[in-house]
């Protein structure tokens, strides 16, 4: 995430609410200041940023400096130090510089305050009863398997076994309306001439 200072003002809006509680290196941020305020070269400076919690804690952190040309460009790395406690969190960054002459020069950079949202906690949910919790898994399989019955049955084409039945019908039908039926004795049978579309039962 990259924030462009406005001189000393950083606009905070971008990362507001972005730290959770309890968070380690996670988020990276990059300042990205003028190189000069007003006469003054900042590429000697050493920046820190540093912080103040709800219980009034100090963090501090130097700044990684990754680029030094018309600006600088200032890496965070969020430590877990600004992430310990949740709540609002006031941000400052300094920037050092001890090699003009004998005095000290200190700038602080404005940064609007910034909230860390508090971790997730609760109590564990009971453990459910063995008997009960294995009773339920098998009126689920159960269920599961009497549905899935029920939908190959639903899936099944009939169609082509009604057809064939509907056909061997008929041909049966055709038999019997195409051959007669004569019943008589073996006497009587040896007696007449015989007929191929004729079926002969003894009796």
């Amino acid at each position: 995430m990259l924030i462009v200072a406005d001189g000393k003002n950083i606009d905070t809006l971008p990362f507001q609410n972005l730290f959770v509680q309890g968070e380690k290196l996670s988020e990276q941020i990059i300042f990205r200041i003028a190189r000069h305020y007003y006469e003054r070269d900042l590429l000697n400076c050493v920046f820190i940023i540093k912080a103040v919690n709800e219980k009034n804690e100090i963090s501090e952190q130097v700044l990684k400096v990754i680029n030094r040309e018309s600006h600088i460009d200032l890496k965070w790395n969020v430590s877990s130090l600004f992430t310990a406690v949740s709540g609002k969190l006031n941000l400052e960054i300094q920037a050092l510089d001890s090699t003009f002459g004998d005095e000290k020069y200190v700038l602080k950079y404005i940064l609007p305050p910034v909230y860390v949202r508090k971790a997730v906690t609760g109590d564990n949910v009971p453990a459910p009863d063995l008997k009960e919790q294995a009773i339920e898994e098998i009126n689920t399989a159960v269920s599961d398997g009497l549905n899935n019955i029920d939908n190959k049955i639903q899936s099944f084409d009939t169609s082509g076994f009604e057809n064939r039945l509907d056909n061997l019908a008929n041909s049966v039908q055709g038999l019997e309306e195409g051959i007669k039926i004569m019943a008589l004795t073996l006497d009587e049978y040896n007696l007449i001439i015989h007929h191929d579309d004729i079926l002969y039962v003894i009796i």
